[in-house]
């Protein structure tokens, strides 16, 4: 497991909880300043505008 502090992440989580959670707005805020995909069951969090990562997704997953 890997910590991560919150400060690096902190401005652009604010950003995004217009529409988000603290929770999603947070590992999307990290994913981006790590430029990782993010793995999600969360639809409405792999739909939320403004956001600059990339989602794996059962639906991307299978292709469809």
């Amino acid at each position: 497991m890997d910590l991560f502090a919150y400060a690096p992440a902190a401005s652009r989580a604010g950003d995004l909880r217009e529409n988000l959670t603290t929770y999603a707005a947070w590992y999307i805020a990290l994913a981006e300043l790590l430029d990782a995909d993010l793995a999600t069951l969360d639809g409405r969090m792999a739909r939320a505008p403004s956001v600059e990562c990339r989602f794996l997704t059962p639906k991307s997953a299978s292709g469809g």
